[in-house]
């Protein structure tokens, strides 16, 4: 299975774009990266109470769709995912010292929840039983 970045549409008023999705191209099968999965029915769920049509980028939302996104990106070459992955780190924590010299209580707890999003990911993709 490979991982492409879909569009989801969620009741003719929601459209998620850069969603990490699994296609199967043999059998037809798509399934969203598990990784992923909470925070796109979050998102949904949140949605559903805006009026009118709604548009969002799940990169700006979700930590591993904008890293598997810059990973797919062209305009970052040959460079590996775990490069990718360590300079997104590096910045998540200069902004969080930032965030926390300027006692952005908001901003800070943002911070933290993208770096969890990534090292939740990174636990769930092994198997240390």
């Amino acid at each position: 299975m490979d991982i492409y970045m879909r569009t989801v549409l969620f009741s003719d008023h929601l459209e998620i774009k850069g969603v990490p999705v699994y296609c199967c191209d043999e059998c037809g099968r798509n399934e969203v990266l598990p990784g992923v999965k909470d925070h796109l029915k979050e998102m949904i769920q949140s949605s559903s109470k805006s009026a009118g049509k709604v548009s969002i980028d799940f990169s700006e939302q979700n930590e591993v769709a904008l890293l598997l996104s810059r990973a797919a990106d062209e305009d970052y070459g040959n460079v590996s995912l775990e490069v990718i992955i360590d300079e997104r780190i590096n910045q998540l924590l200069d902004m969080l010292i930032m965030a926390q010299n300027l006692h952005n209580d908001e901003w800070i707890e943002d911070i933290q929840d993208r770096l969890s999003q990534i090292s939740n990911y990174a636990l769930s993709t092994y198997d240390f039983t």
